[in-house]
C-alpha cells in the first residue's frame, strides 16, 4: 500500500491545491495497490515534483507500474552511469522482434528515463552537468540500439554490406551540436549526420547499392525515434546539417562528405563538426 498521505504542507499555499488533485488522481487512476511504498527521501520530494512538473504527474499515472520501478530498482536516489543506462535499454529491447515492438519499447524506456533523470533534477540531487549527460547518454543508447536492430533486419532481407576489408559495415551516425557536446536538453531535438565509409553492391536479386541499402537504414532509424505514436516520441530528428541540407542525399560516401567539407562546406559548418 502506497504512502497514500503525502507532505504537502511543505509547499507554497497555492501549489498545494494542484498537488492534491494529481496524486488522487494518480491513486483514482492506478489504484493505491500499483503504488509503491515510497522511501521517505521521495516522499518528502514527491509535493514538489507534482506542483512543478505535469509531465512526470502524466507519466507516473499514465504508465502503469512506472513509479513502483523506478522506486524497487532504486532508479531516483542514486547516480547511473553510462552502462547502466545502455545496459537497461538492451534488457528493454531483448524481446523485441519487429519495428512496431521496437517503437514501442523505446517510447517506454524513454518515459521511465526522462521522469528519473527530471525527479532527480527538480529534487536537486542532480547536478546541471548530470541532468545534461544522461539525456545525451539516453538519445545515445537509443540511436544505437535502433540502429543495430534495423541493420540486423535489413541485413536478412538484403545482405550484409562489407568494407574493403570484409567485415560487416554499418551506418556511421555523427551526432552534432547539443548532442556530440552530450549538451541536450529536455527539449531539444538531435541533430544527426549519416554517412557510410566504404560503397559496394549487395548479393541480393535486385543488387541494391549500397547507397540505397544505407538511405533505407536511415530512414527506419529516422522512423523508430522521431515518429508520434500513441506512446509518444523519443527525439525529434533533424538531418539538415547534413551537406547541402535537405536538398541533398540523406546519406553520404565517406569521399562524398569529404569533398564537401574540404571544398563547399561554409565556415560555420566546418565549426559545426568540432562538437560532432
Amino acid at each position: 500500500m502506497a504512502n497514500e498521505t503525502l507532505p504537502f504542507e511543505t509547499l507554497p499555499s497555492p501549489l498545494q491545491t494542484s498537488a492534491r488533485a494529481l496524486w488522487s488522481r494518480y491513486l483514482e487512476r492506478r489504484g493505491a495497490e500499483d503504488a509503491p511504498l515510497i522511501p521517505q527521501k521521495i516522499l518528502d520530494s514527491l509535493p514538489l515534483i507534482l506542483a512543478t512538473s505535469p509531465f512526470i504527474a502524466q507519466e507516473i499515472t499514465r504508465n502503469a507500474g512506472l513509479l513502483k520501478v523506478l522506486i524497487d530498482e532504486g532508479l531516483l536516489e542514486t547516480r547511473r552511469n553510462e552502462m547502466a543506462i545502455r545496459a537497461q535499454l538492451e534488457n528493454a529491447l531483448s524481446e523485441v522482434t519487429d519495428e512496431a515492438g521496437l517503437q514501442k519499447a523505446l517510447r517506454r524506456m524513454r518515459s521511465l528515463e526522462m521522469v528519473r533523470i527530471a525527479w532527480r533534477d527538480i529534487a536537486g540531487w542532480a547536478p546541471i552537468e548530470e541532468t545534461l549527460r544522461d539525456l545525451s547518454l539516453l538519445a545515445e543508447a537509443a540511436v544505437e540500439t535502433a540502429l543495430s536492430l534495423h541493420f540486423e533486419w535489413l541485413t536478412e532481407r538484403f545482405g550484409i554490406p562489407r568494407n574493403r576489408e570484409g567485415e560487416p559495415q554499418n551506418l556511421v551516425v555523427l551526432g552534432m551540436g547539443k548532442l556530440g557536446a552530450r549538451e541536450l536538453n529536455y527539449s531539444s531535438d538531435i541533430d544527426l549526420i549519416l554517412a557510410y565509409r566504404d560503397d559496394g553492391v549487395l548479393e541480393d536479386k535486385k543488387e541494391t547499392s549500397y547507397a540505397e541499402f544505407y538511405t533505407r537504414l536511415a530512414r527506419n532509424l529516422v522512423r523508430a525515434l522521431d515518429e508520434k505514436t500513441e506512446d509518444g516520441f523519443v527525439f525529434r530528428v533533424d538531418t539538415r546539417l547534413r551537406p547541402f541540407g535537405e536538398s541533398g542525399p540523406l546519406v553520404l560516401h565517406f569521399e562524398a562528405l569529404e569533398r564537401y567539407y574540404e571544398g563547399q562546406a561554409r565556415e560555420w559548418e566546418r565549426y559545426a563538426m568540432i562538437k560532432a
